[in-house]
């Protein structure tokens, strides 16, 4: 088997990890501090997981950047505002436990994060810039260059540009206006250039940068046009890699972007059932407004650059917004209005799909769905068993009867894999017998193996009595004359349901499987026979559904949920992928 070097996966309380990388031990010993480290270093692990966490540090540093000295020494809370909050909730990628990422997880990891800086900053005897400056090489240091870039309330110039630069003024580290540095270096020009070179250096690359030196202002404030800003923000990672801080728009830094949205399940079409078709609507988003087709198209007119949309600046790239235009009418061609329940189910839980495989889709549930998730749509009250069951079912039994009974009505094929011991066969007589006592169902195929028919018939005399079973053990010619239109459980065994037609031809209103895993094997002739039977619903039970592999369990759900896991070369394309991409086992489990 292959060992995985790393994989990271989000749970309520943070996140996971596990693997043979020296880094897995640096984030179990320290969950914060393994992140920022991570954040300074060549950063050599692809996980898209690790990159969501490293992008909260940074949002994290920026908020504590704006904080005086004398309050983190007080210990102040780093303000969680609701936008910082939201753009941390619209990046959540599409990864292993994304769905823990609520208001609430990011509260949780925000306040690690404090309790991280708190802890390490009174451990720290020296001035707090120098305790940060040791776990964020980018904070405050004296003699430091930064170039400020804020937004005005000015039509034609709606940017200021200031260049100021880090000293220390009566112990602290404070940021002053460059023009304070020909009065503090004017005796030490070494010091001087070094402070200027930078700047000097990165207008190599920058237009309106080169104009501003030669034109003698990079000691004053200026007033840049839209162009003049984004020609700076365009360049802003070479202005950095130079050595200079670049305090930009808290909207460059996440990146106002355009995405394509995807709502599925705001309705659904009738009842609940696996082909049941769940409503597909397709939108743009920009921040929390909509945008049409139509408009995108408009922008795609304008010059490359920055607009401001929706009250919020958002960067003019043509060449991405024809990507979103060509996702756009995939998801079109694909999906039209509607998608079936399973063909869902089965998308999500496929790497390659188109759900989960662009990078700028995001998927939304819709009310109904969302209520479904929370158990809140169409999931069954309490099931009433039959007064007529002989017995008492212990707290596990009651909710196994109460699952197999939502599973049922939803139209799903349930797997009733209790260990050996815990009663499966009791359950099943409950609900089983109760229904067919209520007239839901009429006639139910119960295959066993040979050994175990007359323990049925035990459990039945002890706990169901009133539950007619017919033992199917007769000759084709005895069944042909049987009467099938008797209400019941009708009990035969693998190896007579694949021999008599008048058990495999006939129709059932459900076929149970007692130690399912007798069909683990897809390509043997009994396990073809019996997946061939038709029936309205299906289910089984094993204490053991994974023998060998998980080719097994695809096996057993290819009998209880055609589909539902795709073609067996489907499956096994995704289970090779999954060895070296843990993440994709919780995308399983969780459709």
């Amino acid at each position: 088997m292959t060992e995985i070097e790393f994989d990271l996966w989000f749970i309520e309380d943070g996140y996971n990890v596990i693997g043979t990388s020296p880094w897995v031990k640096r984030f179990k010993d320290d969950p914060i501090l393994g992140i920022i480290e991570y954040q300074n270093s060549e950063k050599e692990l692809d996980n898209i997981g690790l990159d969501f966490l490293c992008n909260i540090a940074t949002t994290f540093l920026h908020q504590v950047e704006l904080v005086d000295s004398l309050l983190l020494k007080a210990n102040i809370n780093i303000e969680l505002s609701n936008d910082v909050k939201q753009t941390i909730i619209s990046n959540i990628p599409l990864w292993a436990g994304s769905e823990y990422i609520n208001d609430d997880w990011v509260k949780y990891i925000w306040q690690l994060f404090e309790e991280w800086l708190y802890k390490t900053i009174n451990k720290y005897e020296g001035p707090i810039e120098a305790c940060l400056s040791n776990y964020f090489p980018n904070f405050n240091e004296a003699d430091r260059t930064y170039f400020h870039l804020v937004e005005t309330d000015n039509e034609e110039y709606p940017f200021g540009f200031l260049i100021t630069y880090t000293t220390v003024v009566n112990n602290k580290v404070k940021h002053m206006p460059l023009s304070y540095a020909l009065e503090e270096f004017k005796n030490d020009d070494k010091k001087l250039l070094k402070l200027l070179s930078k700047i000097f250096k990165a207008s190599g690359r920058c237009d309106i940068l080169e104009s501003i030196i030669e034109n003698g202002q990079i000691f004053d404030p200026n007033y840049l046009t839209i162009q003049e800003a984004y020609q700076l923000l365009k360049q802003s990672d070479y202005i950095i890699s130079c050595g200079i801080g670049f305090r930009f728009p808290f909207w460059w830094k996440k990146k106002n972007k355009i995405h394509t949205s995807v709502t599925v399940g705001e309705t659904i079409e009738s009842g609940l059932t696996l082909n049941a078709i769940l409503s597909v609507g397709l939108k743009y988003r920009f921040g929390d407004k909509e945008l049409t087709v139509e408009e995108l198209l408009e922008l795609r007119k304008l010059e490359e650059g920055l607009v401001k949309l929706n009250d919020m600046w958002v960067e003019i790239d043509h060449k991405k917004l024809e990507e979103l235009l060509e996702l756009y009418y995939e998801l079109i061609e694909e999906f039209g209005t509607g998608i079936s329940f399973m063909e869902f189910i089965r998308m999500q839980q496929n790497p390659d799909s188109v759900l989960n495989s662009k990078d700028d889709l995001v998927i939304e549930s819709g009310e109904w769905l969302s209520n479904f998730y929370n158990h809140k749509g169409n999931s069954a009250d309490k099931f009433m068993i039959s007064n007529n069951f002989k017995g008492k079912l212990r707290h596990y039994q009651e909710k196994g009867v109460n699952w197999l009974y939502d599973m049922l009505t939803l139209g799903f094929g349930p797997c009733l894999a209790d260990d050996m011991g815990l009663g499966k066969t009791i359950q099943i007589l409950a609900i089983v017998g109760t229904l067919i006592e209520e007239g839901r169902l009429n006639n139910v195929l119960l295959i066993v193996p040979s050994s175990l028919v007359g323990n049925w018939l035990s459990e039945r005399n002890k706990f169901m009595p009133n539950l007619d079973i017919f033992v199917l053990d007769k000759t084709e010619k005895q069944l042909m004359e049987m009467d099938f239109t008797k209400k019941g459980v009708y009990i035969s065994t693998y190896k007579m349901v694949s021999l008599r037609e008048s058990i495999n031809k006939r129709y059932w209103d459900l076929i149970i499987l007692d130690e399912a895993q007798a069909i683990k094997n897809s390509n043997t002739k009994q396990t073809k026979a019996i997946k061939a039977i038709n029936s309205k619903n299906r289910v089984i039970m094993s204490g053991t559904p994974i023998e060998n592999s998980l080719m097994d369990l695809w096996s057993l759900f290819d009998f209880t949920n055609p589909g539902l896991l795709g073609s067996k070369n489907e499956f096994s394309k995704i289970m090779k992928k999954a060895k070296d991409n843990t993440h994709i086992y919780s995308n399983l489990r969780n459709c």
